[in-house]
Formats: structure tokens, sequence, C-alpha cells
């Protein structure tokens, strides 16, 4: 099955910096261990057991995400904004 993101969260400090979190899921099931980036930036996260990421320290503004996992297609998920 394809990857999938689950809508991410953002959260943003009075500073401009924020966070990104959601989870990646075959469809069925969450994935752990797919590496999520922020594209553009050197922002990475590795999923944990239950598909989670967070994304910590992004600027202000709009990013694409791209997911990575063992055995599957890159996934980009459509702008996301910070």
């Amino acid at each position: 099955l394809p990857l999938a993101i689950v809508p991410p969260v953002s959260a943003q400090d009075t500073t401009g910096v924020g966070s990104l979190s959601g989870t990646v899921s075959d469809g069925s099931r969450p994935v752990a261990g797919a590496k999520v980036c922020a594209a553009g930036t050197p922002r990475c996260a590795e999923t944990d057991a239950q598909g989670a990421f967070r994304l910590t320290d992004l600027r202000s503004g709009e990013f694409e995400l791209e997911v990575t996992a063992p055995g599957q297609p890159t996934i980009k998920n459509g702008k996301v904004e910070v």
C-alpha cells in the first residue's frame, strides 16, 4: 500500500520558529522508521513505532514534506504552512 501522511499539525512561537507533527501510515497501519523531511531545509525526522514524527526549528512559511521508507516509493505531501 502507498504511504500517506495524516495531515500535519503546525505550531509557531512568537519568534517565527515553529514545528510540524503528524503520522505516516500505509493506509491501514502506522509506518515506523520512515524518514520525513521538510524539502529545502536540513530538517528531517524519523517516525516512531506509532508512525509519529515531529519536525522542529522550522521558520514560518510553506514547506513540502517528503517521506521515504524502505520498500515504498517516496511521497511528497502538498504545501503545509508553519
